[in-house]
């Protein structure tokens, strides 16, 4: 009996597609349980512009704390800053400040945060950066914290000038971690995942017809065709991808 001839019993079939399935759930859950930090940020929503310096009237002007007057449009930011890793990120393992700066922007008027997690225990922060090129631009935010225990994280808004809406950079350096993780919105996807997605839903109805003649080959006892349960091992591997894998974490606050 040839080897394909014998892939093609019911019983060795069935454990093929298991041991397929297997080792992709393997790698998909090993995927998700490694233990590192994962400092993440997003930006929620576009800049919103508060003040229009084209439409506002000459007897009305608007001045920042220090009674300096803002001749530009004025603009309110949001951005989000977490931990999405399963280890705490501590002050000791940042070796560079977390920073976000503004660019086109004049200066940065105002900052806040304006949510966090526990903030007991987190205790978020944002102070200006007083570098002597960042406090003459007034462009950057340094963002601290005492502890930044798993899912722990802050929502920082920012009020500045600018003739157009600013591109927000995050800077720093935390010990053993390559590269700061962007998270999409809520509701945007990347194109990757898109496109898994339709794959996932173009072959749903394959891969119910290929169930159904399997389970009719298998009661008349005829061959199961060999691509059967390999093109149902890679469905389940596509699924397992999609809902583990594939998504972008989502802020706690």
């Amino acid at each position: 009996m040839s080897i394909s001839e014998d892939f093609k019993k019911p019983i060795n079939l069935i454990f093929l597609t298991l041991t397929v399935i297997s080792l992709a759930a393997t790698v998909v859950f090993y995927y998700k349980s490694k233990r590192e930090m994962r400092p993440t940020y997003s930006v929620p929503n576009p800049a919103l512009r508060i003040f229009d310096s084209n439409i506002s009237s000459p007897k009305i002007r608007l001045q920042d704390s220090t009674g300096r007057q803002i001749n530009e449009d004025v603009y309110l930011a949001e951005t989000v800053f977490w931990n999405s890793g399963q280890l705490p990120i501590e002050p000791s393992d940042v070796r560079e400040p977390v920073t976000f700066s503004f660019e086109p922007c004049s200066r940065i008027l105002d900052w806040k945060i304006t949510g966090q997690t526990k903030p007991e225990i987190s205790q978020f922060a944002l102070v200006l950066d007083t570098s002597i090129h960042a406090t003459i631009n007034r462009k950057t935010i340094v963002l601290k914290w005492s502890h930044l225990d798993p899912n722990f994280g802050a929502r920082i808004q920012v009020i500045y000038s600018s003739a157009h809406p600013a591109q927000i950079a995050i800077g720093g350096y935390i010990a053993g971690v390559q590269s700061f993780t962007e998270a999409l919105p809520k509701g945007q996807k990347t194109g990757i995942q898109s496109f898994f997605e339709f794959i996932l839903a173009a072959g749903s109805l394959i891969v119910v017809v290929l169930i159904g003649n399997t389970i009719d080959n298998v009661r008349k006892k005829k061959p199961v065709p060999l691509m059967a349960p390999i093109i149902l091992a890679a469905y389940l591997v596509v699924a397992l991808v999609v809902a583990f894998v594939l998504p972008s974490p989502l802020p706690p606050v």
